[in-house]
C-alpha cells in the first residue's frame, strides 16, 4: 500500500536536498531498546552561513498544498490560483509566538524523508485563526511493508532559541496528547471525516485500519 501512499505526496525530495541536510545518532536508552535520531539543519552558503531565507522562500511554495486538499487545487485558471495562494496565506497568524511555520517545516519533512503523505488538513479546520489548533501539529500516514500494518504519525513542533527547551517541551506536548485519549480519538475523527486526497478504494481501505476489522493492525506514533 506503500506506493499508492506515495503518489499521495506534494513534497520533491530534490527540495530537501537543496536546503537541508542530516546526521543520525543512535542510543540505546533501555536495555534492548535502540533509539535513533535524525537531526536535520539548513545547508549553509559558502561564508558559512545557513541559507534561512531560501528554506523559507521555498517553503512557502508549498503553502496551498500544506493548507487544500487536491480537490480544491485542482482544474485552477490562473486567476484562481492566485485566489487560493492569498487564502491559504490568511490562514497563519501574523504573530511571532506563532507556531505555524514550524508546523510547516515538519509537513515538509514528513513528506521529504518519511514519504509520509498528509492525511488532515489541519489549516482549513482550524476554528479560531487567532490561536493555535489544539492537538498534534500534523497527521500523516504510511504503510509499514515489513511488519504489514498502517501507522498515523502525530507530528509535534517547537520553535525556540533554545534546542534543548524545544526538545522538552516537545517531549512534553507529545506525553499529554498520549495520555489524552480523547484527544487522540478527536484527531482520528478529523482524519476520516476530512479524508478527501484518497480515491474511493484507498479510502475505504485506510478507514478499515483507522475504524475497522484491521483496526488490530494499526499502530499510533
Amino acid at each position: 500500500m506503500q506506493s499508492e501512499f506515495e503518489k499521495l505526496l506534494e513534497v520533491r525530495e530534490s527540495d530537501y536536498k537543496l536546503h537541508l541536510s542530516h546526521v543520525t545518532h543512535s542510543l540505546s536508552c533501555v536495555s534492548d531498546i535502540e533509539t535513533s535520531f535524525r537531526l536535520h539543519f539548513v545547508i549553509p552558503d559558502a561564508s558559512g552561513e545557513p541559507r534561512f531565507r531560501e528554506l523559507a522562500r521555498m517553503l512557502v511554495t508549498y503553502i496551498t498544498n500544506y493548507c487544500f486538499d487536491a480537490l480544491k487545487r485542482r482544474d485552477l485558471e490562473e486567476t484562481e490560483r492566485n485566489q487560493l495562494f492569498m487564502e491559504a496565506r490568511d490562514l497563519f497568524r501574523d504573530a511571532e509566538t506563532s507556531g505555524q511555520a514550524g508546523e510547516m517545516l515538519v509537513y515538509f519533512l514528513m513528506e521529504s524523508v518519511l514519504k509520509a503523505p498528509q492525511a488532515l488538513k489541519k489549516m482549513p479546520v482550524t476554528t479560531n485563526t487567532k490561536e493555535d489548533r489544539k492537538g498534534s501539529d500534523g497527521v500523516h500516514i504510511k504503510w509499514d511493508s515489513k511488519l504489514e500494518i498502517l501507522e498515523i504519525l502525530f507530528a509535534e513542533s517547537k520553535i525556540l532559541q533554545s534546542f534543548s527547551k524545544a526538545l522538552e517541551k516537545a517531549f512534553a506536548s507529545i506525553q499529554g496528547f498520549r495520555d489524552s485519549g480523547g484527544m487522540r480519538q478527536h484527531e482520528m475523527k478529523l482524519v476520516t471525516a476530512n479524508f478527501k486526497i484518497l480515491d474511493s478504494d484507498l479510502q475505504a481501505k485506510v478507514i478499515s485500519y483507522i475504524d475497522g476489522e484491521n483496526a488490530p493492525k494499526t499502530r499510533l506514533a
